[in-house]
């Protein structure tokens, strides 16, 4: 499988969602500086609020950088790796 080399350049925000007075939907884009990979598709982000101020839910998520599509990941801490 081709590994990509990608510089993270910056990320936009292409929507928002106010979900309800505690939650909002967010959608961003990260900008890459690479040669066949430019960007992402939006990527989705929940922001939350807690009693201690708003917060960022980072979820997982695998990219099929030929498609375009996202489905979720698995944690870093839930990989298991095998010697070959």
């Amino acid at each position: 499988m081709p590994v990509l080399l990608l510089v993270l350049l910056w990320y936009e925000i292409v929507e928002t969602k106010q979900i309800n007075t505690d939650e909002v939907q967010l959608y961003v884009v990260q900008k890459y500086a690479g040669q066949d990979y430019k960007q992402s598709p939006p990527l989705p982000y929940k922001i939350f609020k807690s009693e201690n101020g708003w917060k960022v839910l980072v979820e997982p998520l695998e990219i099929n950088t030929l498609t375009g599509e996202i489905t979720k990941g698995t944690p870093i801490h839930a990989l298991q790796y095998t010697d070959q």
